[in-house]
């Protein structure tokens, strides 16, 4: 069923892919520059999307307070919450499904472009090229089909060790420890705007370990895309907060004038 997805995607990398070969110099990285440019271009699509998302939090954040003084004050009588909460939701028209219905648009089409990563040769070559005609490095990457951890034909990933450590191998794993960082500003950020929301601080301090620890077995192609697709977010999350901040500081002066 994800294929419907899945081939569009694996079409457009394939169309971006040849045109960046036919204007970029032989050596350039060009397969590097259309996974960047694929993934901000999915993120502006889905932006909308995003900030639907953003303001039912958002909403949600703000009748947290009532929300939980109706579920102290009904806790022996959940017909009775259930009514209250209803009411509630109405006053301030706000839909509770309505966060979880753009995260149900957004999944298929994240998981479509992840399983176009994981395997260029199938869905955005079309098995006509193996990947080893293809050039695969970018940057200090020497080849993004390969783990940011493991050596590739003697040359790493990262920064050669010198020694195999435990869960990390061979090299320092630039990628994934940007991943991890990455994920770690977007999360906390995130979190800075739901003080309130124990889940989110717990969110912002386990997530960064685990992609860090996903990023370590993943192709660097992969791990490429959620660092571009993190940073993306962080600056969708400061141009938004710039954005509340000034508006709150024009109401401020507003009222001090009218004052």
């Amino acid at each position: 069923m994800l294929d419907i997805i899945i081939y569009p995607i694996g079409q457009m990398m394939h169309l971006l892919y040849n045109f960046l070969s036919a204007v970029l110099p032989e050596s350039a990285p060009a397969y590097g520059v259309a996974i960047i440019i694929s993934t901000i271009f999915l993120k502006l699509i889905l932006l909308p999307i995003n900030n639907k998302q953003m303001k039912s939090t958002e909403k949600m954040q703000e009748i947290q307070p009532e929300l939980e003084a109706l579920q102290a004050k009904y806790k022996d009588d959940q017909e009775k919450l259930s009514q209250e909460m209803m009411k509630l939701y109405q006053e301030h028209g706000f839909n509770p499904f309505s966060s979880f219905v753009p995260m149900l648009i957004q999944m298929p089409i994240i998981i479509g472009f992840f399983n176009v990563i994981r395997e260029p040769a199938k869905y955005i070559f079309l098995n006509n090229l193996s990947l080893d005609q293809i050039n695969m490095s970018f940057l200090w990457l020497k080849n993004l089909s390969m783990p940011a951890s493991q050596m590739v034909d003697g040359i790493t990933n990262g920064i050669a060790l010198g020694m195999d450590l435990p869960l990390i191998g061979s090299a320092l794993p630039l990628l994934a420890i940007l991943s991890a960082f990455t994920t770690y500003l977007s999360t906390t950020i995130g979190a800075s705007s739901q003080p309130n929301n124990p889940s989110m601080k717990i969110m912002s301090a386990m997530m960064p370990a685990m992609i860090f620890f996903f990023a370590l077995n993943m192709p660097t192609g992969l791990t490429l895309y959620w660092v571009v697709g993190n940073l993306f977010q962080v600056g969708q999350q400061l141009i938004k907060k710039y954005r509340k901040s000034n508006t709150s500081n024009k109401v401020k002066r507003s009222f001090k004038y009218a004052s």
